[in-house]
């Protein structure tokens, strides 16, 4: 193997994810790998890490970039000349061997021809038997990720079930507790309403009773009190009366005497 020379140090450090080769100026240059799965996005474009002097690339020199991050380059071996050399002599051998070995090649052939064919029947079988073994396992796997998922979706729709009646159940109860609230509330209002009505009923009912009462003692004294007057002054018209009738009658019974 030729001994490679180095052209330009450049020293790069390679990172990870990271191609780096020769650029069509003789530049070192970079691009983002993409993995399996993976595809190359518009922004991942080529980059040049560092630019050399080289101007040009010689013939029958590979150019590279080596373990040190160094340009280098070696000496191209061409294949062609020993080969045929090879050949030619092969062929001569051949040559001198031909007539004996015409019946022995055509044996042989056959033979080789009906391996081939066990060989390919074979392997057409074992082929099938993959072939058919992968797609139960693929069917299988399927089978078992639309299990998975089905049970996935069973299991959150029975969640998001689960919420929304515990969200329902919630909302009634507090609805109910409101409206059981505001039905006590107004119980209780009208209840205290009844109660001061009746109270100032009574209160209004005892101080007309009151009222009567106190007007009806006061029109039975007055009536008392009169009646009492009147019968003094009745009294004592009377009893003036028979003063002013015996006064009479004695003065006129004096008069007579005389």
């Amino acid at each position: 193997m030729a001994s490679s020379e180095k052209v330009f140090r450049a020293g790069v450090k390679r990172e990870l994810g990271w191609l780096y080769y020769l650029d069509k100026n003789c530049n070192v240059a970079r691009t983002k790998m993409v993995r399996g799965g993976q595809k190359k996005k518009k922004s991942d474009k080529p980059e040049v890490v560092v630019k050399t002097n080289i101007e040009s690339r010689e013939d029958n020199f590979l150019y590279f970039i080596d373990k040190e991050g160094d340009v280098s380059r070696t000496r191209m071996s061409r294949g062609g000349t020993a080969r045929k050399n090879k050949r030619g002599k092969k062929v001569a051998k051949k040559k001198v061997a031909k007539k004996k070995t015409t019946k022995k090649k055509a044996t042989r052939k056959k033979v080789a021809k009906k391996k081939v064919a066990k060989k390919t029947t074979k392997k057409k079988a074992t082929r099938k038997k993959v072939a058919k073994k992968k797609t139960t396992k693929k069917k299988a796997t399927r089978k078992k990720v639309a299990k998975k998922k089905v049970a996935k979706k069973t299991t959150k729709k029975k969640a998001t079930r689960k919420k929304a009646a515990k969200k329902k159940t919630t909302k009634k109860k507090a609805t109910r507790k409101k409206v059981a609230k505001k039905k006590t509330t107004k119980k209780k209002a009208t209840r205290k309403k009844v109660a001061k009505k009746k109270t100032t009923k009574k209160k209004a009912t005892r101080k007309k009773v009151a009222k009567k009462k106190t007007t009806k003692k006061k029109a039975t004294r007055k009536k008392a009190a009169k009646k009492k007057t009147t019968k003094k002054k009745t009294t004592k018209k009377k009893a003036t009366r028979k003063k002013v009738a015996k006064k009479k009658t004695t003065r006129a019974k004096a008069k007579r005497r005389k």
